[in-house]
């Protein structure tokens, strides 16, 4: 136990921060869901919107990580997935806390957060693709083809040199 803080601080502390990490990553994971739903939808303000509402709360669980980290090393404990895991379960086994728990819970729906993002960042880079080609066609480019000059810098092929737009 470190000088630093008594047993019933770190507990009392612990458990306050991981809590409220647990209430903002379960906000993230409804509002990535919300996101999700919405890319389906093609609704730009309701994407804009929703950055906006995210971006605050990925910077409070940030915040609060920071201070979870730094109260786990006064404590002694070493700063990776599996010393935070060997700590806390031995601070839970000897102190007869549930912390762990918590801190797996936290884990849990960071992961399901990293899940939903993944999906949500590959259907946007799908959808801007998508849009990108059609707009190439539209100005008479052949999507996917490319030449390449003299100085082997890639230039657009064009088909039939009009683009839809003008004929």
């Amino acid at each position: 136990m470190s000088p630093n803080t008594s047993q019933k601080t770190f507990h009392e502390l612990a458990r306050a921060l991981l809590e409220k990490q647990i209430m903002l990553t379960d906000k993230l994971n409804v509002l990535l869901q919300r996101e999700y739903d919405v890319l389906s939808l093609l609704n730009v303000d309701s994407l804009d919107v929703l950055a906006n509402e995210k971006q605050p709360i990925i910077l409070n669980i940030d915040t609060l990580n920071q201070h979870w980290l730094s109260l786990l090393e006064l404590e002694g404990a070493t700063l990776d997935v599996k010393g935070i895991y060997t700590f806390l379960k031995t601070y839970d086994s000897n102190k007869s806390t549930s912390i762990f728990p918590l801190w797996e819970k936290l884990l849990t729906q960071a992961k399901e957060c990293q899940r939903l993002n993944t999906i949500n960042g590959a259907t946007l880079t799908l959808r801007n693709q998508a849009t990108q080609q059609a707009m190439s066609i539209l100005r008479g480019h052949t999507p996917g083809d490319s030449l390449y000059d003299l100085q082997g810098s890639e230039t657009p092929n064009y088909a039939g040199g009009r683009s839809i737009a003008k004929a």
